[in-house]
C-alpha cells in the first residue's frame, strides 16, 4: 500500500492502482481460506510486482523498456542454452518430461517462447531461431503451437504465414508423439472420434479439470481458497488461468481481478505489450497455475511504469 501510494505521488496513478487491485488475492486469505500453496502464490505475486515497482522509483532515470525486455530474452536464453546443453551431455532422458534446469519441462519452454518472441520484435533472428530451437527440449505441443503464434502475431502477411504454418503445426504433433502406433490412431480419431482423442493426449485431464472447475463455479460463488484446487483434485490447479482465478476466489472477486486484467491490456496501446501479453496469457490458457503464468502480471506492470502510450518499433514494422 506505501509503495502504491509512492507512485501515485510520482505521478505513476495506472501501476499504483494496478498494485492496489493485485492486492485482491490477499483478500480471500484474510476473509476465508488459503492452503500454504495458495499464499505462497499471493504473496510472491504482489513481492513481484513491488519489487518492480522498487526498482522503477530507485533508477526512473534510466528506466528503459528495450533494455529491460532484451536482458530478459537473453537471460532465458543464456538459461536454456546451458540446461540444454549441460543436460544433453549428462545423458538426461527429455521424454520423461522431467524438470529442466530449475522448472518444469512446460514452463522451461515458455521461457524459451518468451525469448523467442522478445527477439522476433526487436528482429534478432538467429537469437530467435536458437530459442525456438531450445523450446523443443519442453516436447510440448502448447508451446511450440504458441511460437508459431508469435511469429503470426509479428507478421505483416497473415494468410500467407497461416498456410506456412499448417504442414509445420502437423509436423509438431507428429514429432511429439514418439509411440508410433499412438500416432497413428491420434490422427484417426482427429478425423473421426473427438471424445476418443481426448483419452490419447493430454487434453483428457485438461477436460475433465475444466469440466470440474464449471461444476464447482456453478454450485458455489463463495470460491474454495487460495490453492483450494489442489485439496479437491489430485492436480495442484486446473490449468487455465481464467479458472483457477474463478474457482479459488470468491466469484465476485474473480471477475474484478480478470476485469482489471483486460482494462490495463486496453489502456496500453505498445504494440509489444500487447503481443506478449497475448501469447502469454495463451500459454496460461492451458498450462501453469498463477505462479507460472505471473508473466502476464509482471509485463503489465513494465509497461505501466514505462510511457505505455509510446507505440515503438516503427523501423520494424515495416520488416
Amino acid at each position: 500500500s506505501f509503495i502504491s501510494w509512492v507512485l501515485f505521488k510520482v505521478n505513476k496513478p495506472g501501476p499504483s492502482i494496478f498494485l492496489l487491485v493485485l492486492m485482491l488475492f490477499l483478500v480471500p486469505i484474510g476473509l476465508f481460506y488459503a492452503n500454504e500453496f495458495g499464499s505462497y502464490k499471493s504473496f510472491s505475486l504482489i513481492l513481484m510486482l513491488n519489487l518492480i515497482s522498487i526498482i522503477y522509483l530507485v533508477g526512473r532515470k534510466f528506466y528503459d523498456i528495450d533494455t529491460i525486455l532484451i536482458t530478459i530474452a537473453s537471460v532465458f536464453l543464456l538459461y536454456g542454452l546451458f540446461f540444454g546443453i549441460y543436460l544433453n551431455i549428462s545423458g538426461f532422458n527429455f521424454s520423461e518430461r522431467e524438470v529442466i534446469g530449475f522448472n518444469g519441462p512446460i514452463v522451461f519452454g515458455q521461457y524459451m517462447i518468451i525469448s523467442f518472441s522478445i527477439f522476433l520484435i526487436y528482429w534478432k533472428r538467429i537469437k530467435a531461431v536458437i530459442a525456438y530451437l531450445i523450446s523443443f527440449l519442453s516436447l510440448s505441443k502448447s508451446v511450440m503451437i504458441t511460437g508459431i503464434l508469435s511469429i503470426f502475431l509479428n507478421s505483416q502477411n497473415k494468410i500467407k504465414l497461416f498456410l506456412i504454418s499448417l504442414p509445420i503445426l502437423f509436423l509438431a504433433f507428429q514429432l511429439f508423439d514418439f509411440n508410433t502406433e499412438v500416432r497413428v490412431l491420434y490422427w484417426i480419431q482427429f478425423i473421426t472420434d473427438f471424445e476418443t482423442l481426448l483419452t490419447l493426449s493430454s487434453f483428457s485431464a485438461r477436460a475433465a479439470a475444466y469440466t470440474q472447475s464449471y461444476e464447482l463455479i456453478s454450485n458455489s460463488y463463495q470460491g474454495l481458497g487460495l490453492g483450494g484446487w489442489m485439496d479437491i483434485s489430485y492436480l495442484r490447479y486446473p490449468h487455465n488461468i481464467f479458472l483457477e482465478i474463478l474457482v479459488e476466489f470468491p466469484l465476485f472477486f474473480g471477475l474484478l481481478l480478470i476485469f482489471f486484467m483486460f482494462t490495463f491490456f486496453m489502456i496500453i496501446k505498445d504494440r509489444r505489450y500487447k503481443i506478449l501479453f497475448c501469447l502469454m496469457l495463451f500459454m496460461a490458457l492451458f498450462s501453469g497455475s498463477l505462479i507460472d503464468n505471473r508473466g502476464i502480471f509482471f509485463i503489465t506492470m513494465l509497461f505501466l511504469l514505462s510511457d505505455f502510450n509510446h507505440n515503438k518499433l516503427s523501423q520494424n514494422d515495416e520488416h
